[in-house]
């Protein structure tokens, strides 16, 4: 039994945090792919990489970090995703002091679990989330890439500004079509919006959803469809319609809205009143219905991305972007009609960034070099992964 010094307890493990810094600290991170990576230290080690998840509560370390720093603890915690928060049983260890870019967060009762069986596309040493800042104002900046913590309050009557719950994840109230839903923002999840399929019985949907995928969460395998609402969804000042959403199977208790929604606004949640400001950097409506209208790159831009990318060609045709997979020999059917993959358009997302048209979920985001030369494009794949394709031209 964890010792709850400051009184908080979350869904994945208890946790104390009792955090003292004053003024304002800005915490960068660079992106892996959608996830916020920031550089941590335990008890004065490091830095190590450590992914900021909103989706997630207290910190949790990699074994392999925690026994080189001889972390630990007394006991088990229930470990697990929010559909099955008892999934595992997860090592208790205490931490001292962690620290991210000066901000210091005292006496944490974290646990330790092996990533490579429940994290394991992650390289990263751990994660934390937002009550690592109890008692301040976390403002997520994804544009400037940092995280900015001070001390100050939200006003409940500001025009943005809406109750949260965060006494698991950052949680909060929406509604779809007038009814009443239960919403987390996730900054660890990739996708715009993803919905329980046990809700598909209340939704308007433009067809039958399809599968595309097995994804996996702490607590085990799920099924993802593609599909399209026809309706809309309500985020306190903020209004979706018609987006084209996942539906995930495995017992989901709330809505999932993931980076691909999260990165079109700035984010401030006030933790001590349990508020959230959401303020739109463009479109309110993210990138279900903003970007450039027609989906094309400016003619200027468009050629820098086209290129061969390991298996994919990107080609750019008439200010246009297509992907497209090459077929490789080994592919085609002896005797057979030549294999032909179809053209993919690209529709500008912003910040390097393009949803396909074809596919609802679809998501390709170029790299590119420090003088400004793009040479890797990122796929998001239908089991939520990123693969990585180096540019060969």
């Amino acid at each position: 039994m964890i010792k709850l010094i400051c009184s908080i307890t979350v869904i994945l493990f208890s946790l104390t945090s009792c955090a003292q810094k004053k003024g304002t600290i800005e915490i960068p991170f660079t992106l892996d792919i959608n996830r916020l990576i920031v550089k941590a230290k335990v008890n004065g080690k490091g830095d190590f990489s450590f992914i900021f998840d909103t989706g997630a509560q207290g910190v949790i370390l990699n074994d392999s970090l925690a026994k080189a720093l001889d972390l630990k603890g007394e006991g088990y915690s229930p470990f697990g995703s929010p559909n099955n928060p008892n999934a595992i049983q997860a090592k208790n260890i205490d931490i001292p002091l962690f620290s991210v870019n000066g901000f210091e967060s005292k006496n944490e009762e974290a646990v330790s679990v092996d990533f490579k069986k429940v994290f394991p596309s992650s390289k990263h040493d751990g994660i934390f989330g937002l009550s690592t800042f109890e008692g301040h104002l976390v403002t997520i900046n994804y544009p400037e890439s940092k995280i900015i913590i001070k001390k100050g309050e939200l006003k409940e009557n500001e025009e943005g500004v809406v109750k949260v719950d965060l006494s698991r994840i950052l949680a909060l109230k929406g509604k779809i079509d007038g009814r009443e839903i239960p919403i987390h923002f996730d900054s660890g999840s990739p996708s715009f919006i993803t919905l329980p399929m046990e809700w598909k019985p209340i939704l308007s949907l433009k067809g039958e959803p399809t599968f595309f995928a097995k994804g996996r969460m702490a607590s085990g395998e799920v099924d993802l469809y593609r599909a399209s609402l026809s309706g809309k969804i309500q985020v306190g000042a903020v209004s979706i319609t018609d987006p084209d959403i996942i539906l995930k199977t495995g017992g989901m208790p709330a809505a999932n809205f993931g980076y691909a929604f999260l990165k079109n606004y700035l984010l401030t949640i006030d933790m001590v009143n349990h508020l959230l400001k959401m303020v739109p950097f463009g479109n309110s409506n993210g990138p279900a219905n903003s970007g450039n209208n027609s989906g094309k790159t400016p003619a200027g831009e468009c050629m820098k991305y086209a290129g061969d990318y390991g298996n994919r060609k990107v080609t750019c045709e008439e200010g246009q972007l297509y992907s497209q997979r090459i077929i490789t020999e080994n592919e085609q059917t002896a005797g057979g009609p030549k294999i032909v993959a179809p053209k993919l358009k690209l529709i500008a997302d912003g910040n390097d960034e393009f949803k396909i048209e074809q596919f609802s979920t679809g998501r390709i985001k170029f790299i590119k070099d420090g003088t400004g030369k793009y040479i890797e494009m990122h796929v998001l794949n239908p089991q939520g992964e990123w693969e990585k394709s180096k540019r060969t031209n």
